[in-house]
């Protein structure tokens, strides 16, 4: 689980991808990779905002989730 999906990194990451427009099992990396990425940037950005006194996870109806979606989905692509 993350902020973000794996179509916001391939957004970010059309040069990795090439011709297609989303991750798949078949191009590389592959999506279970591009996930667990995902899922590991949430980590990281969770463990920051409790560290600020702030519970997680934020509702997404918050107005800092998109920045917290653009964030996770940066760490993705790096």
């Amino acid at each position: 689980m993350g902020f973000c999906a794996a179509s916001d990194v391939s957004g970010l990451a059309k040069n990795l991808i090439g011709e297609v427009d989303m991750f798949t099992s078949s191009t590389s990396p592959g999506i279970s990779l591009v996930d667990s990425w995902i899922s590991s940037g949430c980590g990281w950005i969770e463990t920051a905002i409790q560290a600020h006194g702030y519970s997680v996870p934020p509702a997404s109806t918050t107005s800092v989730y998109g920045h917290l979606k653009h964030c996770n989905a940066l760490f993705a692509t790096a």
